[in-house]
């Protein structure tokens, strides 16, 4: 990577110094700035069609900061901006300009997996000085909570009891629908050895110790607990979503990794260095695996050897397979739903199917499953799935292959997501609005392979 970096930077003028093995530092001026723009940083390409031919898992991040002449913002800016561009996945331009948001070139292929053993031990070691130094501990997921929501937030308030840690689960923004089922079936058993609180009643439990613990989520507005969190003087966040806005909130420790499948793997092997032994049930093991499974649609996507090494831990602790797959099956209505939604799939180019459906209000995770499995038909690489998720609000839930990053798309919508798996919600809106915005999306997403 090193020569190809330095002789790109001489030919456009920029100053460039190497100030770490893997780390070039540049500066150039607003002129030099806009001509590789224009040129949509042709270098990514050039490195990662280098590291293609190799064989090699090598990829380039890059940052810019501008807006001001204070050269120590500016340092921070590039600092804030690069760690944004590796934590989405690395292979991407990030740019964050004084009092605007960030801007994302790039990030055309899918991450590879870089977070090793040594990082999960420290990890591991540092999450747990923060549960032995707390006086209790919040657990916060997602608005509606699904099996990885819920599954590794079980986790973590097993882990903290394993502590003697008092924690509590904030569940104030609702259940999804499968989940809510299982949590039902389960109910007195989870009850038992879970405290499940409100959002008002966990700021009434809040003290200056308090440890506030993000799970599947690091962004304040997709919280249960988004009051909570800007009250809160400690807060640790644990995701796998790529990062797409800076914190608004001041977290103790950041733990997101965007190549894992789900968060249950994290946790997962989080767990196995936390000196903490048979303290999870059957029924708790299961829901997580349950949310593995959903969340890479049955070991389908975004799996790697780490994916199966976590299930098979959880298997070891009594994780029932057949339960977890009993937890996912579908009623007749659902099953009937589903199928009058796919009669509204349109084809377009590229392998490419949108469905706009408009003839009736649909639950979110009815349609990231409609989306789902429009992927398992031959030659369709990526789904977009548009209806009423309210009487006000319309959504999109998009999946792929691999070979499109839907995040992408949607980002530019105000979505976000995974490289294959995202979503949407916008306000006011019409199914038939959104969609002639998604096409849009994907037409340039096409035209410029998704470096703009």
């Amino acid at each position: 990577i090193r020569q190809p970096v330095i002789e790109w930077a001489k030919k456009k003028g920029m100053f460039l110094r190497r100030v770490k093995a893997d780390r070039f530092l540049v500066v150039l001026n607003e002129k030099i700035f806009k001509i590789i723009l224009e040129e949509r940083f042709e270098i990514l390409n050039h490195i990662r069609e280098g590291a293609t031919k190799l064989d090699l898992a090598i990829s380039l991040s890059m940052a810019f900061a501008k807006g001001t002449n204070d050269f120590n913002e500016l340092e921070e800016l590039a600092n804030q901006a690069l760690e944004l561009a590796q934590n989405r996945g690395g292979d991407q331009v990030a740019i964050k300009q004084v009092g605007k948001q960030t801007q994302y070139y790039g990030g055309t292929v899918v991450a590879n997996e870089r977070r090793n053993k040594v990082k999960v031990r420290v990890m591991a070691q540092s999450l747990k000085e923060l549960i032995v130094k707390s006086s209790n501990v919040i657990i916060v997921g997602h608005k509606e909570m699904d099996f990885d929501c819920m599954g590794s937030a079980l986790a973590m308030s097993r882990i903290c009891s394993a502590h003697h840690k008092p924690s509590s689960v904030v569940v104030s923004g609702g259940i999804e629908t499968m989940m809510k089922n299982a949590f039902d079936l389960h109910q007195e058993h989870l009850q038992s050895r879970h405290t499940f609180v409100s959002e008002t009643a966990a700021i009434a439990s809040l003290q200056d110790q308090t440890l506030v613990i993000m799970m599947d989520h690091h962004l304040a507005e997709h919280s249960n607990g988004e009051q909570l969190l800007h009250k809160a003087k400690h807060i640790c966040v644990i995701d796998h979503h790529r990062r797409g806005k800076d914190f608004t909130f001041d977290p103790t420790l950041v733990y997101i990794e965007s190549w894992s499948s789900s968060v249950v793997e994290l946790i997962s092997e989080l767990m196995q260095y936390m000196g903490v032994r048979n303290f999870l049930s059957p029924i708790e093991t299961t829901i997580m695996l349950t949310g593995m499974m959903v969340d890479t649609n049955r070991f389908r996507l975004k799996t790697s050897s780490r994916t199966y090494e976590a299930a098979a831990y959880l298997r070891s602790l009594g994780a029932e397979p057949g339960d977890a797959d009993a937890f996912l099956k579908e009623s007749y209505d659902e099953f009937e739903l589903k199928t009058k939604v796919l009669h509204h799939a349109q084809y377009l180019d590229y392998g490419v199917v949108i469905v706009p459906y408009n003839d009736e209000i649909l639950p979110r995770p009815l349609m990231s499953m409609v989306a789902d499995r429009l992927l398992g038909v031959s030659d369709i690489e990526a789904s977009f799935v548009i209806a009423r998720v309210s009487e006000h609000q319309v959504a999109i839930s998009a999946r792929s292959r691999g070979k499109f990053n839907v995040q992408y798309i949607l980002e530019k919508m105000g979505g976000g997501g995974h490289f294959t798996a995202a979503a949407v919600v916008k306000d006011q809106i019409s199914v038939e609005e959104l969609k002639k915005q998604c096409i849009e999306e994907i037409q340039h997403y096409i035209k410029t392979g998704g470096n703009t």
